[in-house]
């Protein structure tokens, strides 16, 4: 081609790959053979060969057929001065379109939920850094949901993982379906999803992460011509850019997501750091790791006390009332 882009010559097995006769291509801008959106790119690595005509070049690119079928090709050129002023410039083209979708294919299977098609969590969470990023150098609203399905181990121990597999499927088209263009759904383990929704007012936020509680509430699986309800237990956090890190947003969505159920299930519980359900829940939660603690380190004792009435009286046998104590930390066992 010439240093404008104007096809100057092609072999006859390229011309026939795009679908072309050799006349056909000849005299026409190469970039009408390149997809819409690759059309820059060509022009810029074209100018790239005639500014250093003493190096190769080679670049990935999307070429379309004469069907409008995409080609993707490796494309390695070099401009060759004709001695008379003139720069012309030699591509030799080899299609690359099996590697790139096996590429794309791959990539796609890195990032999505084999079972259900959605992002997975590895995904989901690299999407929320970046919103957490964005919502700190913005200033701008986003929120966290997470959903559990309050009755999916009952279904999944009743008719098997068979059907639990499709509920998950079923369920995970709902929850796409329920959702904003650019809000993201993903498949964060088990039962358990996420979604992510960008630049949504906490409001807003109250009004979808209910919406999709009814959309579930309303759903009915069936399976062996049997109709299951299963509803959905919801934990909602605002972003703001007060939150670092993804991690602790998704604690936060977890511990609201546990307050949704301990509440009667089927619900949404908004995450807030004053929540004194929150507050609580965590309480217990330390309470159960101490007494873990204390089991695993053996600072468990044994009390007792005799029983006697109080007017005085005797009752054949002695009666006992025999405690067990925790030792704290110190080994003093924690009082009566």
């Amino acid at each position: 081609m010439d240093s404008g882009g104007k096809i100057l010559s092609v072999n006859a097995f390229g011309a026939t790959y795009l679908g072309y006769g050799v006349a056909e291509l000849l005299h026409r801008p190469a970039h009408t053979l390149v997809w819409e959106h690759d059309r820059t790119t060509l022009v810029e690595r074209l100018a790239a060969c005639i500014a250093t005509p003493e190096t190769v070049h080679r670049w990935e690119i999307c070429k379309l057929h004469k069907n409008g079928q995409p080609l993707w090709v490796r494309d390695i050129a070099r401009a060759m001065p004709d001695g008379e002023g003139r720069v012309n410039i030699l591509v030799v083209s080899e299609d690359i379109s099996e590697t790139h979708y096996l590429a794309q294919q791959l990539s796609h299977q890195a990032s999505h939920d084999e079972l259900t098609g959605l992002v997975n969590r590895r995904e989901f969470e690299r999407r929320l850094q970046r919103v957490l990023r964005t919502a700190r150098e913005e200033r701008s609203k986003h929120a966290l949901c997470c959903i559990d399905l309050d009755k999916f181990k009952i279904i999944n121990d009743t008719c098997g993982h068979v059907a639990g597999d499709e509920l998950l499927r079923q369920v995970a088209t709902l929850l796409q379906r329920g959702v904003r263009n650019r809000d993201t759904v993903a498949r964060l383990g088990g039962d358990e999803f996420g979604v992510l929704m960008e630049h949504c007012s906490s409001q807003q936020a109250r009004l979808l992460a209910d919406g999709l509680r009814g959309i579930v509430d309303q759903f009915r699986f069936t399976w062996d011509k049997v109709q299951f309800h299963v509803g959905a237990s919801i934990g909602l956090v605002p972003i703001d850019g007060t939150i670092e890190d993804a991690s602790s947003v998704l604690s936060a969505a977890d511990s609201a997501c546990y307050v949704a159920k301990d509440a009667g299930r089927n619900r949404v519980h908004e995450y807030s750091e004053s929540d004194t359900l929150l507050a609580r829940r965590d309480t217990e939660i330390q309470r159960v790791l101490k007494i873990d603690r204390a089991l695993e380190e053996n600072r468990w004792v044994l009390f007792y006390q005799p029983i006697v009435a109080l007017d005085g009286s005797q009752d054949a046998g002695a009666h006992y009332e025999i405690l067990i104590r925790m030792r704290g930390d110190d080994g003093i066992p924690t009082p009566a």
